[in-house]
C-alpha cells in the first residue's frame, strides 16, 4: 500500500507514465511485474522532451515534431 501511494504521489512518475500515455515516450520494454523500463535512448528523449518544457511548448507541439510520420506529416 505504502509504494502504491508514494508512486502515486511521484510527479516524476507520473510524468513517465503520462508520456507513454500520449505517445511520446515508450519503455524499451515491460518487467513481469509490469513496470516500464527504460534505456539510454528513451531517457535521451525524456531530455529532449523536457527541454523544449522548459520553454512552455506544448505537448502536442513536442509530438508533432519529435514523432513527425505519426501526425500525418513528415519531414
Amino acid at each position: 500500500m505504502r509504494k502504491t501511494l508514494s508512486r502515486k504521489n511521484d510527479p516524476a512518475g507520473l510524468i513517465w507514465w503520462y508520456y507513454d500515455e500520449i505517445g511520446l515516450l515508450k519503455p524499451t520494454s515491460k518487467s513481469d511485474a509490469g513496470y516500464r523500463l527504460y534505456d539510454d535512448k528513451p531517457l535521451e528523449t525524456l531530455q529532449q522532451i523536457l527541454f523544449f518544457r522548459e520553454f512552455d511548448i506544448p505537448l502536442k507541439e513536442i509530438k508533432a515534431v519529435m514523432l513527425p510520420g505519426k501526425n500525418g506529416w513528415s519531414v
